[in-house]
């Protein structure tokens, strides 16, 4: 496979690599425990004061022109690496002007906001690592300040606490830094729960425990987002001290959240029709990221007006890839080597013109641990030395104003060994807006899926009729039993078949999900008239034949949208093949094997209904303008319906075509073939089947050699006996 690689711009990757590791765990449900609270109050443009968690304000000034810029350097303490910390800035002088406000890079402010006094300005900034965020602003009479806060952050040793490694070996590991006393043995016990506090339920499981369990493989153990915390208990002979840790939240999902960006909540939207609203990574409940240099992710509240798309695909808002910067929208998701991941999701282009441009993005999944080898973003598939691929790129364009499907089923993504955590991501590398040269609109997307799930749909069928009101859709992992739910509205039909991709399922209402995209269909009729049907392969003469192939398909009515295949068999030796308990319904008859020398049969159709067997077109018509084959007769023999299928002999050719390419220098001395001996006139005759059809058939060819022999045999006699009186003359004169 070759290799292409596009170069990005330096500023793209540092926020490539930095923002999982400053928002990696805002993404996910917001801890019960509080971190610290600053609160930054800018009385005027010379000072401000900072208060924590309430505490007294502290008062600083910003000094002249000459140095517009102060530095505030602070340290703050956590409980557990899960909290979430605020800073708060405030101001109600009405004389200034807020006009930038930056976290590690990333903007948080599009356009100035002036204070006023209906609207006093608030601002509040997350953070859970370390972290500098900047706020700029000015006076009326245009001076410039800002403040610039840097704040480390810091979690005081415990005795125990959790290691994580889960990008590199998809563990958690407990670091025990309480002194042991030599000889005692330590036992580690894993606890996990779906939040921070409450009952923890104990990890019991080998396969995830390592080491002694002094290691727990969260992948392995399926525990995206959920809590952990370990146990040690140290035994040194006489007593036993146990330790245990604070909980950690493992900062992965399994997979893919908020995949039609309905969350977070939009209190006040923007743009001229209230039809987007931009959020920055980190924000809880948005789970997406992106690697725009603003940190801006755009959710789309309406379609028409300004993306022209009537509106979302699934649910109420969609998102636009080409927000304020070209970048990528990712999320990374928690996986184990070798399961299969799949993806889908609709795309449209955003275009001025009808039909006019083309919107293109590449959709990739890889290693999150291979990004930090990568200078540059890959734009094809790439794979190791054994031929196992890492990389899956996928192109996906758009040339419409409307939502087209898109997904990765035909292959998925095979995780790799030693994988454990795979980024998926969007990357723009085109859109038409302004005939290219505006790359800030552009790649619409909704309705995003990404995980091991597959999907499925159920379809229920009443007389051949779909019923479009009770259609099923999900996901579910690999070889679930998946239940129909909806059978209970059809109590008053009766169940007549279920097929699982177009192959009988025997009539269960439950399947085994193994392939994506599944569709389980449920077969119900209004009346049951089953009916058994003998058919009877004759030739002109009315002489049975035997092991002719057939098959019988289905459908509930001519309405229905396909042939559902029910027999497949071979008439026996008495020329018989029965059809048992057919139901109402149409019917199409092939021959799908002929004897030699007899003619393959046209399909045949015909209905079942009120007890009787009518031969009809494809259609099921059967009125006076229908004309029956003159080759198959339906009737009825006592209580059996029967149908006599009459198969014709082939006509010879009555002027056959020369040899076209006769051999030019025939073998002039071929060597002479020994006769087959005559046949036994005593040897009983065989029955005709496919496997001695040809052999018992009287063949032209075999008269005519045999013919030929007799000849030769007659000649060779009258040689042999002039030959004789000849010497026995000869033999008489020589004694004379």
């Amino acid at each position: 496979m070759k290799k292409q690689q596009r170069t990005k711009f330096s500023a793209f990757l540092v926020s490539l690599l930095l923002v999982p590791v400053l928002f990696g765990l805002n993404a996910f449900a917001e801890p019960e425990a509080e971190g610290t609270s600053m609160n930054v109050e800018v009385s005027n443009v010379s000072s401000f004061t900072i208060s924590i968690d309430g505490g007294p304000p502290q008062t600083f000034n910003v000094l002249s022109d000459a140095s517009p810029s102060y530095v505030y350097q602070a340290t703050v303490t956590e409980s557990n690496a899960a909290e979430i910390h605020t800073v708060t800035f405030h101001s109600t002088n009405q004389n200034l002007t807020f006009t930038g406000i930056v976290q590690d890079e990333i903007y948080h402010l599009n356009s100035p906001v002036p204070v006023t006094a209906a609207n006093p300005f608030e601002f509040t900034i997350e953070f859970v690592t370390n972290t500098e965020i900047g706020i700029k602003y000015r006076n009326n009479s245009n001076q410039s300040r800002s403040i610039m806060l840097n704040l480390t952050v810091i979690t005081p040793q415990g005795d125990l606490e959790v290691e994580d490694t889960i990008k590199e070996n998809g563990l958690l590991s407990a670091n025990l830094n309480a002194t042991v006393p030599a000889g005692a043995n330590v036992i580690y016990t894993w606890e996990k729960n779906n939040m921070q506090t409450g009952s923890f339920t104990a990890v019991t499981d080998p396969q995830v425990l390592h080491n002694d369990s002094e290691r727990i493989n969260v992948a392995i153990d399926s525990g995206g987002s959920l809590w952990y915390r370990v146990k040690a208990e140290v035994d040194d002979g006489g007593s036993v001290t146990t330790y245990t840790s604070l909980p950690y939240q493992v900062p992965y999902f399994m997979s893919l959240q908020n995949g039609s960006f309905e969350l977070p909540e939009v209190v006040t939207p923007m743009g001229a029709w209230d039809n987007y609203a931009n959020k920055p990574n980190g924000t809880p409940g948005l789970f997406w990221m992106t690697t725009g240099q603003d940190g801006m992710i755009e959710l789309c509240l309406k379609g028409p007006q300004a993306y022209y798309i009537p509106g979302a695909a699934e649910g109420n808002r969609f998102a636009e890839l080409n927000a304020n910067y070209v970048a990528t929208l990712y999320q990374d998701i928690l996986c184990v080597p070798g399961q299969t991941l799949y993806w889908s999701l609709a795309h449209s282009a955003r275009l001025q013109t009808p039909n006019a441009g083309t919107d293109i993005m590449d959709v990739t999944v890889m290693p999150l641990s291979m990004i930090d080898d990568f200078s540059i973003l890959p734009v094809d598939d790439i794979y190791d030395a054994e031929n196992n691929r890492l990389v899956q790129v996928k192109r996906v364009t758009s040339s419409i104003r409307g939502w087209e499907y898109h997904d990765n089923y035909s292959d998925g993504y095979v995780v790799p060994d030693g994988v454990y955590v795979v980024r998926f991501f969007f990357e723009s590398v085109a859109t038409s807006w302004n005939n290219g040269t505006d790359q800030t609109h552009g790649n619409l997307l909704d309705d995003v899926k990404f995980g091991v799930d597959l999907p499925y749909t159920v379809e229920y069928y009443v007389d051949g009729v779909l019923q479009t009101s009770v259609l099923e859709s999900g996901r579910d992992i690999p070889y679930t039993l998946v239940s129909a739910q909806n059978t209970g509205d059809f109590s008053q039909y009766f169940l007549e078949r279920t097929t699982l991709n177009n192959v009988d399922n025997n009539g269960n209402t439950s399947f085994s999900l193994e392939v994506p995209r599944s569709v389980f269909r449920i077969y119900y009729v209004s009346e049951v008239y089953n009916l058994d049907l003998e058919l009877n392969k004759v030739n002109k003469e009315d002489e049975t034949l035997p092991g002719v192939g057939f098959a019988l398909s289905y459908k509930a009515s001519s309405q229905a949208s396909a042939w559902m295949p029910l027999f497949s068999d071979s008439t026996d030796a008495g020329g018989k093949l029965l059809f048992s308990s057919l139901p109402e319904g149409l019917y199409r008859l092939t021959e799908t094997f002929a004897l030699e020398g007899y003619k393959q049969i046209d399909p045949a159709y015909f209905v079942v209904a009120d007890d009787a067997v009518i031969l009809c077109d494809d259609q099921g018509n059967y009125g006076a303008s229908f004309t029956a084959p003159d080759n198959i007769t339906a009737r009825k023999d006592g209580s059996q319906w029967k149908l006599i299928v009459v198969n014709a002999v082939v006509e010879p050719d009555s002027d056959p075509d020369p040899d076209p390419d006769p051999d030019p220098d025939p073998d002039p001395d071929p060597e002479p073939k020994t006769p087959d001996p005559d046949p036994d006139p005593k040897t009983p005759d065989v029955p005709v089947t496919p496997d001695t059809a040809k052999s018992a058939t009287p063949q032209t060819g075999d008269w005519q050699g045999l013919f030929a022999l007799v000849l030769a045999s007659v000649g060779f006699g009258i040689v042999a006996l002039g030959s004789f009186i000849f010497m026995k003359r000869k033999r008489k004169n020589t004694q004379s």
